[in-house]
């Protein structure tokens, strides 16, 4: 792989494959499912010879009896708060992961009724970002609309899929709503994040 490709490889929905060929989610996915376990993934590559994929896994504690809990200093979020509610686990890590790199303290949740709950049990978010279908019941519009009945003005980015008919209208529409269809970039999720939460660009 190419310099630029190497560093966009495991961003979701990202391929090199033609139309129709691939969806861009295989290594986003493996990423996904090694970061869960608590690893860590690598990959190494020289373009004309060929790519290796390095998979990083904790090692379990039983194997050792001197084993000592794995420590993992991490930076205090000093971002805002988001509500990030997507049922496709790989791709919600790395989208949590990517949020909190930004600096935002992120909630996330697998469905709706998940979602709906947190929101009348806690102070809400400055921003949700929810995709539009969901199990449980509660789908991205009606989270929107429950969010948008507690904060008037709140900002929603819902994500919708390839085959997704036209958005459903908003019923007010002073209110911030956007849509973000996939397959999409980290870049413009980080743009549309930006701007729904005022916060001005940064260098690219």
């Amino acid at each position: 792989m190419s310099t630029e490709v190497l560093q966009r490889a495991l961003e979701p929905f990202f391929t090199t494959k033609p139309l129709g060929q691939g969806t861009g989610l295989g290594l986003s996915m493996a990423y996904g499912f090694v970061r869960q376990s608590g690893g860590q993934l690598r990959l190494d590559s020289v373009v004309g010879q060929g790519t290796c994929v390095h998979l990083y896994f904790p090692q379990d504690p039983s194997a050792s009896a001197d084993a000592q809990p794995l420590r993992i200093a991490t930076a205090q979020p000093h971002g805002q708060r988001i509500m990030l509610v997507e049922d496709q686990p790989a791709l919600r890590l790395v989208l949590e992961e990517v949020l909190t790199e930004l600096g935002h303290q992120v909630q996330a949740f697998e469905n709706g009724r998940l979602a709906l709950a947190a929101l009348h049990q806690g102070p809400p978010p400055d921003l949700l970002i929810s995709d539009v279908g969901l199990p449980g019941g509660i789908d991205g519009y009606q989270l929107a609309e429950a969010y948008q009945a507690l904060v008037a003005t709140a900002p929603v980015l819902l994500i919708t899929g390839y085959d997704t008919a036209a958005p459903r209208p908003i019923a007010r529409p002073d209110r911030r709503i956007e849509l973000l269809r996939k397959p999409f970039d980290l870049h413009s999720l980080g743009e549309r994040v930006e701007r729904l939460l005022g916060i001005a660009p940064g260098p690219r």
